[in-house]
């Protein structure tokens, strides 16, 4: 276990206790998709319950909320989205999500106040803390070459939102470099070195086995590529192969 993974389940235990003890709502940071499933691993030895809310359903980041769910409604809820709009249509361009990370990150803020950014055309839609949003509101003020403006939102354009397609692929063996090779259209040599790489991550964490299974529900992600999640194997062809179900994020 490393220094940073104690200090944040010393950390989860002491919001849980606080929680427990006070009847108040705590909450977390925005966590990775390895961090939740850790909190989950530690799930039976904290004193109160919780429940994760990324601000919309498909989220990846989440912020973990220690209490009862009542206790997170209206000005209590952790989270919020801010709307990133161009001040000048006119002499706007699209807005990427890598060019809106970097803007925020170049305020200097820690990554875990913000969660996952959507971005439809020349807008973006970011979750953050409701403690840091009139900090960024007031701050964000240009990504790339694009000034642009900040404003709380309630509501998020349905093509801002990810919508995974689902899909049959088949496969020898439902290990990791054969689905990544079916998913991606790669051969095995190349998602081998994908995975040797590092550049292959299931629910946040890097693995380096070409042979790891991923279990159902898993999220895969290439970088570079693209992620998927893998929902299971559905049946075998009259030739030994396997047929699985992915759905795949655009």
């Amino acid at each position: 276990m490393t220094n940073d993974n104690h200090f944040e389940e010393k950390r989860w235990q002491e919001l849980a206790e606080r929680a427990f003890s006070r009847e108040i709502p705590q909450h977390s940071e925005f966590l990775t998709l390895a961090e939740q499933e850790e909190l989950a691993r530690l799930s039976r030895s904290l004193p109160s319950g919780f429940f994760l809310d990324g601000g919309y359903e498909s989220a990846e980041r989440k912020v973990a909320c220690f209490g009862e769910p009542e206790w997170f409604t209206g000005e209590e809820r952790p989270i919020v989205c801010l709307e990133i709009s161009p001040v000048s249509e006119r002499f706007s361009e699209p807005l990427a999500h890598r060019d809106c990370l970097g803007a925020l990150m170049s305020l200097g803020i820690r990554r875990g106040l913000t969660g996952d950014i959507l971005t439809a055309g020349n807008r973006a839609y970011v979750f953050c803390l409701r403690s840091a949003a009139d900090y960024l509101t007031e701050n964000l003020r240009e990504i790339r070459h694009t000034s642009i403006r900040c404003r709380l939102t309630e509501e998020i354009p349905e093509e801002a939102l990810p919508r995974p397609e689902e899909a049959e692929i088949v496969v020898s063996s439902p290990r990791l470099d054969s689905l990544i090779s079916a998913v991606f259209k790669l051969s095995r040599n190349e998602s081998a070195v994908l995975i040797e790489r590092e550049l292959v991550l299931i629910n946040g964490a890097a693995v380096l086995k070409t042979d790891f299974h991923p279990q159902e529900g898993a999220i895969v992600s290439v970088r570079g590529k693209g992620r998927f999640l893998f929902s299971g194997i559905q049946s075998e062809t009259k030739k030994g192969r396997l047929r699985a179900i992915i759905k795949l994020y655009k």
